[in-house]
């Protein structure tokens, strides 16, 4: 039933400068908050299993909203960058990536619903992710924050979704 709505609201829907050929494995990173310590050693790895990296803060919304759409696996940071998912047909495959401090199921949520699989990643903890969490309630203190991704926990969520180096 609801790939059947999704199908009729969203995945028919135009969009003036649509690209269809767009690469199938799609790294999305980020500049500034929220972006990887160690994103040159991720980028490393991922270009193993043939990801093309892309900054969505750099590129026209109708080439983002199109390679959202296209892509049959994405690895990314938290953020709106993974909104456009909602328009993904093809039981997309994503791997998102958070700060220790501040993890939330949105993005976990829409790849359910369009009946893809989803895994998230966390950022290396540090002592006072645990004082501001724990001691002062402060759950959105470390939102915007730039984390450092493990790269064998990066290798496990490929292999968790079934990515193989190409």
């Amino acid at each position: 039933m609801t790939r059947r709505i999704l199908h009729r609201i969203f995945w028919k829907l135009g969009i003036d400068g649509y690209i269809q050929d767009t690469p199938e494995r799609v790294f999305i990173s980020r500049k500034g908050k929220r972006s990887l310590i160690n994103e040159v050693d991720v980028e490393a790895v991922l270009k193993e299993y043939g990801f093309v990296k892309y900054y969505y803060e750099d590129i026209p919304i109708s080439q983002q909203w199109s390679i959202s759409r296209n892509a049959k696996v994405i690895v990314a940071m938290h953020g709106a960058a993974l909104a456009s998912l909602a328009f993904n047909p093809n039981h997309v495959k994503v791997l998102e990536f958070f700060h220790p401090g501040y993890v939330v199921d949105m993005y976990r949520n829409t790849v359910g619903a369009i009946d893809g699989t989803w895994c998230g990643a966390i950022g290396r903890i540090e002592p006072d992710v645990i004082k501001y969490l724990d001691y002062k309630k402060q759950a959105r203190h470390f939102a915007l924050s730039r984390t450092q991704i493990d790269l064998d926990c990066l290798r496990m969520g490929l292999e968790h979704l079934g990515i193989e180096k190409s």
